[in-house]
């Protein structure tokens, strides 16, 4: 493992990264990247939080494309007639998939604060996740 002590600037650029990627998901840890390019530490977190955005809109992206799948399907076994559709089903199935994407992104917001909590301490985590451990590795701060 490359030792890498982050300055308190590189520190709390590292937890902006996390934070801003809240709002900005795939926009803040890009400018990250480019601000930090050249510290270890801040281009670290940096990869991390733009691996970890990326996957989420994947998710997010996926289950959207499931449910809407399945809804063209039913609909298009009962051959595009409205009025066969189960309306009760079709909108219990639509708020349980939102219900879903909440959950989703209360999880993500909750993981956000936790890798921003970790980029302020200016440490790498114990037992790190897998998203993590391929950051350190394309950073250098861990084999």
């Amino acid at each position: 493992m490359l030792e890498v002590i982050p300055t308190e600037n590189e520190r709390r650029l590292g937890a902006l990264v996390h934070l801003a990627a809240i709002p900005a998901p795939w926009v803040a840890p890009i400018v990250g990247l480019v601000i930090g390019w050249q510290k270890p530490f801040l281009r670290y977190q940096a990869i991390k939080a733009l691996i970890e955005q990326l996957l989420a809109g994947l998710l997010t992206a996926s289950l959207i494309a499931i449910s809407l799948t399945i809804s063209l399907v039913q609909l298009a076994q009962k051959g595009f007639d409205f009025r066969q559709i189960d309306w009760v089903q079709l909108l219990i199935k639509s708020l349980v998939v939102w219900l879903l994407l909440l959950a989703f992104q209360a999880w993500n917001f909750v993981n956000a604060i936790r890798d921003a909590h970790w980029a302020y301490k200016g440490t790498l985590p114990n037992r790190p996740k897998w998203t993590e451990r391929l950051a350190a590795k394309w950073t250098g701060l861990r084999n």
